[in-house]
């Protein structure tokens, strides 16, 4: 296994952080990190929250070719090229990979607050894990800033629960390397999936953000039992069209998509390790506990006392991943 094949962090996984370190640059004000540990490692992680009442750049120095994908949990921002010629903006919610040359390139805020989970993957490993035909290889060819999906993604809430379960991540020394190893991955997995899903949607934008409004509804409000007409008229479209649009939209049901971020915000709960399965159900609408448990366990499975348990040498695997098969993620 080469050096650049043992997978580890550079850093462990920064918890938010307000970024203090600021300086006067161009009339903006600048927090400046160097990505330079491509040598030995294949990626890392950053997480960063900016919350301040004016905008703020940050410029990031690379010293080899990466690619960048960029979570936006909260916000909004824009990236950059040194001259500007290339900016890729960020809504709220969304997500998307960029390829990034050597050199500098910028990150300008564009909301009071920004939450933002940033993965930097070598670039030898990223397109050794790309379909053969992807436009990427092109941008790469091309050797300039841009963003390997043509739209944004929305995050979804396996997406989600992805990054808790990085963050969150009890495993060390080698099985800790073979996990993160396996998200990174599971992460490009449902990126690709997800971008090929959105490349075949065309709809107004009014239809969009109505679609969005419906979404952000139900994420922020997990403990409510929407019906499809109270939804339609918060949206101001009609049934009908709701369930086509947010289907075509996000690949799920407005039933199937409620569920889901339920189900996937009560794993996370449990994985913190600070809420009893009661304390879970009721935070995801469900007023009695066995009727969560019997809907958690259909949803994904295995009951919810198996995360509580701890079963898998203390730490926890979503996907079901045997030690055998981790162990084989070495080789790719």
């Amino acid at each position: 296994m080469t050096t650049s094949e043992i997978l580890v962090t550079r850093k462990e996984i920064i918890k938010p952080k307000i970024v203090e370190t600021l300086t006067e640059y161009d009339e903006t004000l600048e927090w400046h990190e160097k990505i330079d540990d491509f040598a030995s490692l294949s990626y890392h992680f950053s997480d960063l929250l900016l919350d301040c009442d004016h905008p703020k750049t940050i410029k990031f120095s690379a010293n080899s070719n990466l690619i960048l994908m960029q979570f936006c949990l909260d916000g909004e921002c824009s990236v950059s090229d040194i001259n500007r010629k290339k900016t890729y903006t960020f809504a709220n919610a969304v997500h998307n990979s960029i390829y990034i040359p050597k050199g500098d390139f910028y990150l300008h805020k564009k909301s009071a607050t920004l939450n933002l989970l940033h993965v930097y993957i070598e670039e030898d490993f990223f397109f050794r894990q790309m379909p053969d035909q992807h436009d990427a290889f092109n941008k790469k060819k091309i050797g300039a800033l841009s963003s390997i999906f043509s739209k944004n993604i929305h995050i979804s809430p396996r997406i989600k629960s992805i990054l808790v379960e990085i963050e969150t991540c009890q495993f060390e020394a080698h099985l800790k390397i073979l996990y993160l190893k396996a998200k990174i991955i599971e992460l490009l997995t449902m990126q690709l999936a997800d971008a090929e899903l959105i490349s075949t949607v065309e709809l107004k934008m009014t239809e969009v953000e109505k679609m969005a409004e419906v979404k952000k509804l139900i994420e922020t409000n997990l403990q409510e039992s929407f019906n499809i007409a109270y939804l339609a008229r918060v949206a101001g479209t009609n049934e009908q069209y709701l369930k086509k649009h947010f289907k075509l939209l996000y690949g799920n049901t407005v039933f199937g998509y409620i569920l889901s971020c339920k189900m996937q915000k009560a794993k996370d709960m449990l994985l913190a390790e600070k809420h009893q399965i009661v304390e879970v159900a009721e935070a995801v609408g469900y007023k009695h506990a066995t009727h969560f448990t019997t809907a958690f366990k259909r949803f994904f499975g295995y009951l919810p006392s198996a995360i509580k348990a701890k079963l898998m040498l203390g730490g926890y695997l979503s996907f079901g991943l045997e030690l055998e098969f981790l162990e084989l993620l070495v080789a790719i």
